[in-house]
């Protein structure tokens, strides 16, 4: 088959980012496949980040950010056509076309041709399905996110780990909230050995932001990994012992929230203790205890990480936790887009 794959937002290599370009290198060992993209360096970068093939691939001039016909033109060679939203859906002439929602959009616009064009609609998660538009759920499915998978190493128990974009428009990641946190911890007498890591990418246009948290994080024992690369990131999450997460903390708007939480999956494959704030696609990973903790306010957080800090789990319990993890793993995610393949 012929498979074209568009995303708008590859240049931000995020979760979402690894979505689309995990899967284009799935099926580029059966299939034709065609990335839409102007840069190539984005297209190696996103390689380099998450450790994927991608030299099977071929990379066209992005028609998609250009006009109707060069899109027509263009989509009318493929057999399937699989984009990730932006809001819009755009028209094709692809024998078959899937779109992909990252967030929830409360009104998607089809109107009679677009809905007849798109075979299936796909979700991250069942909360960024129930947040969307209702009248596309007779057509769509929730298929979760392949996950890297690590490996458990030698745990510093005094080690925090917390994974998420330096991005200072929204601060979706709350990295503010988790140094406000961690002050109050160090505030109300935790060992001094006890550190927090804060890793992510991070873009030029979000360094002032970057450098607002260095100042936050002055005096404490804080440690910054932006752009980390693979090697390094799979190093923290191995040696790691806990694991924060506090995107959609604050938040009303379920845009804002976490849709699913891949940096989540990771820490509890390495097997970090995650202790995650209760929202958005969060509790669909960690629905119990034995497989990590959930917060909804900063006091609660605080509470739950002086506990583990205080009793460390043992290796078992963290096998447990790793466990979970598996059910989120690449293997996983690709067989359940061969199905939908197949059945298209």
């Amino acid at each position: 088959m012929k498979i074209g794959i568009y995303s708008p937002y590859l240049d931000t290599l995020g979760g979402g980012e690894r979505y689309m370009i995990s899967l284009a290198s799935h099926w580029s060992k059966s299939h034709e496949v065609y990335l839409y993209w102007d840069s190539l360096a984005t297209i190696q970068d996103l390689a380099k980040r998450f450790d994927l093939d991608v030299s099977r691939i071929t990379v066209r001039r992005n028609v998609f950010s250009r006009g109707l016909i060069q899109k027509l033109a263009e989509t009318k060679r493929l057999d399937l056509l699989f984009i990730l939203s932006d809001g819009s859906v755009p028209y094709s002439l692809a024998r078959k076309n899937i779109i992909h929602f990252q967030v929830p959009f409360k009104t998607i616009t089809l109107g009679m041709i677009k809905n007849f064009i798109y075979s299936k609609f796909i979700f991250n998660s069942e909360f960024t399905r129930f947040k969307s538009d209702p009248r596309i759920h007779s057509k769509s499915s929730v298929i979760y996110p392949g996950v890297t998978m690590y490996s458990i190493g030698n745990k510093d128990e005094t080690t925090i780990l917390s994974v998420g974009r330096f991005e200072g428009f929204y601060k979706v990641k709350k990295q503010g909230v988790l140094i406000n946190a961690f002050k109050r911890m160090k505030d109300m007498g935790i060992k001094k050995e006890v550190k927090l890591l804060l890793a992510g990418g991070l873009l030029s246009r979000d360094q002032e932001y970057f450098n607002s948290l260095k100042s936050m994080a002055q005096g404490l024992n804080i440690e910054f990994y932006p752009n980390v690369s693979y090697d390094d990131l799979a190093s923290l999450y191995t040696t790691s012992s806990v694991y924060w997460h506090a995107a959609g903390f604050g938040e009303s708007d379920p845009k804002r929230m976490e849709h699913f939480g891949i940096s989540t999956v990771e820490s509890m494959s390495a097997g970090c203790i995650p202790i995650v704030f209760n929202g958005g696609g969060l509790h669909e990973i960690i629905r119990r205890e034995t497989e990590g903790f959930l917060w909804s306010t900063e006091e609660q957080l605080i509470q739950k990480t002086r506990t583990v800090l205080s009793h460390p789990f043992s290796e078992k319990s963290r096998i447990n936790i790793r466990k979970r993890a598996m059910d989120f793993r690449d293997s996983v995610f690709f067989d359940a887009f061969d199905r939908l393949l197949q059945s298209l």
